[in-house]
């Protein structure tokens, strides 16, 4: 997962105590400052830049027993990009983008692939 270290994952905790309406624990999530994004090679006119990102501990299931409660999650990174293409960019209709993610030294490529249509008629 990107790479990311234990450390922040201990420190994004679920609180029991706090629960939907149907008695589920909730998932948890926190803004990721420190996570940086730098895409290479795009096509010409392209850019890709890093809005938003957030670990998650994703709750994807809630057990409550007269004594316990017992859950499953699944650890997650939730990125939003900013993509913008200029009016002439290069673009094929499909293209495979390389992002190389950053955080405490440890640098990590993730492919994204870009699909486009023109709008032109």
């Amino acid at each position: 997962m990107l790479g990311i270290q234990d450390k922040y994952l201990k420190d994004l905790k679920i609180d029991f105590n706090n629960r939907d309406n149907g008695n589920n624990v909730r998932s948890v999530e926190k803004y990721a400052s420190w996570l940086m994004m730098t895409p290479e090679k795009l096509p010409k006119g392209v850019e890709v830049k890093l809005d938003q990102a957030y670990l998650v501990k994703d709750v994807t299931e809630t057990d409550n027993t007269r004594d316990a409660t017992e859950i499953r999650f699944l650890e997650k990174v939730r990125v939003i990009l900013k993509i913008t293409a200029a009016v002439d960019a290069d673009l094929k209709g499909v293209d495979l983008l390389t992002l190389k993610f950053m955080n405490d030294n440890v640098t990590k490529d993730m492919s994204l692939f870009l699909t486009t249509e023109s709008t032109k008629e």
